[in-house]
């Protein structure tokens, strides 16, 4: 199975979002991983599987969050170049890729 990578703004994407969810006292920020984790395994088994956004960029949404995974298949990986909530500038995700 291919494997996925992230971009260091994905990563970055990914501890502010986790972050917020955490100052809130909650384990939404547990939550929002468990879901991340879901959908990277869903794009590793089916790499085409989510819509072209841009080029050869695809997008897999979260189903519980408000978040979108940007990434783009390489030959022997995935690059995760974006987790960006709904709410932020469409454009923003286009600048990574």
């Amino acid at each position: 199975m291919i494997r996925a990578r992230f971009s260091s703004v994905a990563l970055r994407d990914v501890a502010e979002a986790q972050a917020w969810y955490s100052e809130r006292g909650t384990r939404l920020d547990l939550d929002l991983r468990d879901e991340l984790d879901q959908v990277i395994e869903r794009m590793r088994q089916h790499p085409a599987g989510f819509p072209l956004i841009r080029r050869n960029i695809r997008r897999a949404n979260l189903r519980r969050f408000p978040y979108g995974v940007f990434y783009i298949e390489k030959v022997d990986h995935l690059l995760v170049i974006g987790v960006v909530h709904h709410a932020r500038h469409p454009d923003l995700w286009k600048r990574r890729g």
